[in-house]
């Protein structure tokens, strides 16, 4: 069981200010939840398999194929300023 210093340590680790009353409230909860984890431990699982997602889901994607494209052609060519170098020229930020 937790003492009551203990659920003070973790209060303030979590930036929580609890009152006393609080804090024999919290003692007791989550020194239950702690007993019902130890229960959990208890189990017997080494007949289960062990699973990461339980819908058999994969993803669906698609192999990266390089192909040449004209966009940065037409994107150039789109643009009002003045192209140099393959590079739109715009004015000096500073």
């Amino acid at each position: 069981m937790l003492s009551e210093k203990e659920i003070r340590h973790i209060a303030h680790l979590a930036r929580l200010g609890l009152t006393d009353k609080e804090v024999k409230k919290y003692t007791q909860e989550l020194s239950d939840i702690l007993g019902y984890l130890e229960k959990l431990n208890e189990l017997d699982v080494s007949q289960v398999e062990q699973i990461g997602q339980i819908t058999d889901l994969k993803n669906v994607t698609r192999e990266d194929n390089v192909e040449p494209s004209d966009f940065a052609k037409d994107l150039l060519n789109s643009s009002s300023n003045e192209i140099q170098d393959s590079h739109i020229k715009v004015k000096n930020v500073f």
